[in-house]
């Protein structure tokens, strides 16, 4: 299963160190206990996809919604 959060990102903490590109935007991955976190913002939405997949496969997804251009 992968979840995907879409929110309005104003006012939320976002990580600022440690980002990677991902297509267009900047972001920043995690793993714990087996869950991936990929978390990114494009103008006033924030992202988070999570899962327990491969971080490879969840990257992938992650770049074709957030854009690879």
């Amino acid at each position: 299963m992968i979840s995907l959060f879409v929110c309005r990102a104003g006012g939320l903490p976002w990580p600022s160190k440690g980002l990677q590109p991902l297509g267009r935007v900047r972001a920043y991955t995690e793993m714990a206990r087996g869950i991936n976190a990929i978390l990114w913002r494009d103008g006033d939405l924030g992202y988070a996809l999570v899962s327990d997949v491969d971080s490879a496969e969840l990257r992938a997804l992650a770049l074709k919604l957030a854009g690879n251009t």
